[in-house]
């Protein structure tokens, strides 16, 4: 049989196959190796993964109600329960269910103020998740978790984020000092330190030695 007289299909484990004639959808395709007649006919096998998935919203800008902008990577998990209703029913799932998490982020961000919206940030994955799973049975898609990548400040607040940091971080340098000095009061009864020098540098070298 020469081998352009016939066209080969996979359909791997864990895959549904969409069979169609012209076009027109026939049947639904188990996991396995199929084979058709190319005469007359054009035969297309379009397969549909229904394992559990990923999607990512990157770079997504949302304004707090303070408007503040930032921008905001999210991820939500999901797996298709209708393989034939997804492909024949809809158009570019994947895209309506983007568009939705946009949505749904813009108006989740819409209610908070820049610092309200930090401290609800592990909030937002659960809002969106349940908004999801109300448009479930027209999607025909089954979510299973969704949340907050990363968020991506405007300069600005990063600036000041970033002073604040380095005054925090001055404030445990001196509190890891004290709890060098703490260390060394428990081994000697008194100790004398010249104020010239590195506090932390100097007990580093002492404790080192005892």
């Amino acid at each position: 049989m020469p081998p352009n007289s016939y066209i080969r299909f996979d359909v791997g484990e864990g895959e549904v196959g969409l069979l169609f004639y012209n076009g027109v959808f026939q049947k639904p395709l188990k996991a396995g190796v199929y084979y058709f007649w190319n005469y007359h006919i054009k035969v297309t096998v379009q397969t549909v993964d229904t394992r559990v998935q990923q999607l990512e919203v990157s770079g997504q800008e949302i304004l707090t109600a303070d408007k503040v902008s930032l921008c905001v990577n999210f991820v939500c998990s999901y797996s298709i329960v209708d393989p034939i209703s997804v492909v024949v029913r809809l158009k570019d799932y994947q895209n309506q269910i983007h568009v939705l998490v946009q949505i749904m982020l813009r108006e989740f961000a819409g209610k908070y103020r820049f610092d309200e919206l930090l401290q609800q940030k592990d909030s937002i994955g659960g809002f969106v998740l349940e908004k999801l799973r109300e448009r479930e049975g027209e999607l025909f898609i089954r979510f299973s978790d969704a949340g907050v990548k990363d968020m991506v400040f405007p300069g600005e607040i990063r600036d000041i984020m970033n002073t604040v940091l380095i005054a925090e971080n001055s404030t445990l340098l001196k509190l890891k000092e004290l709890e060098y000095l703490e260390r060394i009061c428990e081994k000697i009864g008194s100790i004398s330190v010249d104020a010239g020098g590195s506090i932390l540098s100097g007990l580093r070298e002492l404790v080192a030695e005892i």
